[in-house]
């Protein structure tokens, strides 16, 4: 298998946590986005990663591959075994990157108006879902929502978000607990190169 990535990427980190999780073997290629390499475009056409290329053919969007390849280990404690508690899961990983992560995107653009209050009721149906799941949880949620969570609190002196987020104690013990795993901190980027990037990217026009 082959894993592109980019390694200040949020999205690409969950497959390699996955990957370090389950033990599988894969080679990483690093990729520079603004390059346009044409063999990693021939292969992924959205243009971005991460992109998996094994003997099956090629799988892009972070999501199906990180379920893939816990598919693929026989991760069994991934997801939840209760069949309705796990697409509890499911829909707290879309919430997450369908709502909350465009919305730390949109405060680093727009510190002034950061509108989190909108994201009420998603982070209500999120600790619904931790509630419901108490001790029988799936392991693979948390660790997906992991890489946003340590940029939040990294870079909320610019966003504000993780202090927001903050204020549940149940989702941020459980945001602290999976970001402490050492899958995640083995694959994070340095953290001041991390925010001399979106210092840069997010930097008002002149």
């Amino acid at each position: 298998m082959r894993l592109f990535y980019s390694p200040l990427c949020p999205w690409a980190q969950r497959a390699r946590i996955v990957l370090a999780r389950t033990g599988q073997a894969c080679e990483l290629r690093s990729v520079d986005l603004g390059a346009r390499d044409p063999e990693f475009l021939a292969l992924c056409p959205t243009g971005r990663v991460p992109l998996l290329e094994d003997e099956n053919g090629p799988l892009f969007e972070s999501f199906v591959i990180c379920d893939y390849l816990a598919g693929k280990a026989g991760w069994r404690s991934a997801w939840a075994a209760d069949p309705y508690l796990q697409a509890r899961e499911r829909l707290l990983v879309a919430q997450w990157d369908g709502r909350v992560a465009p919305a730390f995107y949109r405060s680093l653009r727009r510190p002034d108006d950061p509108g989190f209050d909108e994201l009420s009721a998603e982070l209500d149906f999120l600790e619904q879902t931790l509630e419901l799941a108490d001790d029988g949880g799936g392991e693979l949620p948390p660790l997906l929502c992991a890489p946003h969570w340590v940029r939040m609190q990294w870079l909320d002196h610019r966003s504000g978000l993780a202090s927001f987020l903050g204020a549940r104690p149940r989702l941020r013990a459980w945001l602290d607990r999976a970001a402490a795993a050492p899958e995640v901190v083995s694959t994070l980027p340095d953290r001041a190169e991390m925010i001399a990037h979106v210092e840069r990217k997010f930097a008002p026009s002149a």
